[in-house]
């Protein structure tokens, strides 16, 4: 007796192919910034910077309070500014349906790589403002320009300063990683 493949229901999220896509860009992004901190002999400083001054549990407990600080202000601009709205309903359009492990993948490789490389290898070169303003450029949106640039500067600022102030790439990453898989969750809920 011959069993048939089941297939999943029509309205299921199915994966787009995009985790894979940024799984590849990301990598790249991280080796770049590995490349960058190598070729200047700055590898040594990885382990001091992970935690920054304030060692690894402290900097996750900053990471993650600054994480759900982020996410409730935003949470707030989407439900109280039409243009918040507009731009998660652009982000939900430009996913279309994902799984639950495609927004893990998306909320967790883009920090580790973006942090790793913007936090360390662009910061460390070239100090927290141009580190700042190369992450807002690369993240402009051709529905929202100057909103997606303006959110990017703002968060890697933030995030920047975070690493400035010796809390850590780990306090930056992880409040990065927070504030993506939830803003990712707002558009599920769409």
């Amino acid at each position: 007796m011959a069993v048939e493949p089941t297939e999943p229901p029509a309205d299921a999220p199915r994966s787009t192919g995009i985790a894979l896509a940024a799984t590849v860009f990301y990598s790249l992004l991280a080796a770049g910034g590995w490349f960058w901190l190598s070729s200047r002999g700055r590898l040594a400083e990885l382990p001091a910077a992970t935690g920054g001054s304030v060692g690894l549990p402290i900097s996750m407990a900053i990471g993650i309070a600054v994480g759900l600080g982020l996410s409730a202000c935003f949470a707030l601009l989407v439900r109280y500014l039409g243009v918040f709205r507009r731009l998660v309903h652009g982000l939900a359009e430009l996913l279309g349906p994902t799984s639950q492990t495609d927004l893990f993948v998306l909320s967790s490789i883009a920090p580790v790589a973006e942090e790793f490389f913007f936090r360390l290898a662009v910061q460390d070169a070239w100090g927290l403002v141009p580190a700042a303003l190369l992450y807002a450029a690369l993240h402009i949106s051709p529905r929202a320009a100057w909103l997606c640039c303006g959110v990017g500067l703002i968060l890697g600022l933030l995030f920047g300063w975070l690493v400035a102030m010796g809390c850590g790439l780990l306090a930056a990453t992880a409040a990065h990683a927070l504030f993506n898989y939830l803003t990712l969750l707002q558009t599920e809920r769409l």
